[in-house]
């Protein structure tokens, strides 16, 4: 991760943006969040990262897969 840590987000793939974008709404610690395609363009290993993301949440912060996924 240090390497990426100073790297343009421009210059990451469309996956990679897409789970930063996932862990940046997830910093302001909300109750509930919305997924608009979350798996779009994610490769099979980022498609495995989001789908563990939601059954590991928690009651306090309710995360779903969505309905079609895919």
């Amino acid at each position: 991760m240090a390497d990426a840590a100073n790297r343009r987000i421009a210059g990451f793939s469309l996956g990679m943006k897409q789970r930063l974008c996932i862990a940046a709404a997830l910093l302001g610690d909300p109750p509930v969040l919305l997924f608009d395609e979350p798996l779009d363009g994610l490769a099979p290993e980022g498609v495995r990262w989001v789908r563990g993301l939601f059954d590991r949440s928690t009651p306090a912060r309710s995360l779903r897969r969505p309905l079609a996924d895919g």
